[in-house]
């Protein structure tokens, strides 16, 4: 599998038909001096396999907003992987469509502290036969962290033997810090698998007092939420090299989980 470096400032990635591809996106903190686009668009043809890894970084402390499309061709898998890093204020859209066959799992991972604000718009819409798609969300929320995370999956009338669901979890570690998760489902097919579930978690005072009795300062119950996640979310990509480097970009952002 070939390793492409998508740049700051393209708008349109394009994926040839048969490709095997590791798609590596960095924004934010390495982008600063470069303007990123308010739209990028993914076209991967037909009989793809591609890993697509984001990485959103929000050091600079800059807005961060785009509106992302993906058209995903017959017969191709993608497996994606975004974690979002404490971006000031992030607001993203993504708008994905399958074609038939296609084979989509995402898994998503961010972290929000202070006074961020992250407002996410996911949409999935299945228009071929036979196609998939597995998609999960955690989010960690800190501080007087807000966040609005809704997810969307629409299945269109010729999409007969669909497989789709969506899972949201969202961890509240402050009394401040607020968020809501909303999935959502359209079916205009009858032969469909398809289920979606939302769950939000809170450390009650109960919680944290009976941790504590044990011996556990509270940031350190906080930094196993997140080390549990990270572990779990680095756990699910395919390539070693990639569970390293991202490893490394949390370890950076996260001093307390190196190893």
């Amino acid at each position: 599998m070939v390793k492409r470096i998508i740049q700051a400032t393209e708008k349109e990635i394009k994926v040839p038909a048969g490709t095997k591809v590791l798609l590596w996106e960095d924004i934010g903190s390495f982008e600063t001096k470069q303007k990123i686009p308010a739209r990028r668009k993914f076209l991967i043809a037909e009989n793809c396999i591609v890993e697509h890894i984001v990485i959103v970084h929000g050091k600079n402390q800059k807005a961060i907003k785009q509106t992302r499309h993906l058209e995903l061709g017959r017969g191709s898998r993608l497996r994606s992987a975004e974690i979002s890093l404490g971006a000031a204020k992030l607001e993203w859209q993504s708008n994905s469509r399958l074609a038939d066959r296609a084979d989509f799992t995402k898994q998503v991972l961010f972290y929000q502290s202070a006074s961020d604000e992250l407002q996410v718009q996911d949409n999935y819409v299945f228009t071929g036969l036979g196609a998939r798609g597995q998609f999960s969300v955690s989010g960690v929320l800190s501080g007087a962290a807000r966040a609005r995370y809704f997810s969307d999956l629409a299945i269109k009338a010729g999409a007969q033997k669909t497989e789709t669901r969506i899972d949201l979890k969202l961890f509240l570690l402050s009394k401040e810090a607020q968020g809501s998760l909303l999935p959502g489902l359209k079916i205009a097919a009858n032969d469909v698998k398809a289920g979606h579930s939302a769950s939000t978690f809170r450390l009650s005072a109960e919680e944290l007092f009976y941790l504590s009795s044990r011996g556990l300062p509270e940031e350190q119950i906080k930094s196993l939420v997140i080390r549990s996640l990270v572990d779990n979310f680095t756990g699910h990509l395919s390539a070693a090299t990639s569970r390293r480097e991202v490893g490394k970009i949390f370890a950076s952002y996260f001093p307390e989980q190196r190893q």
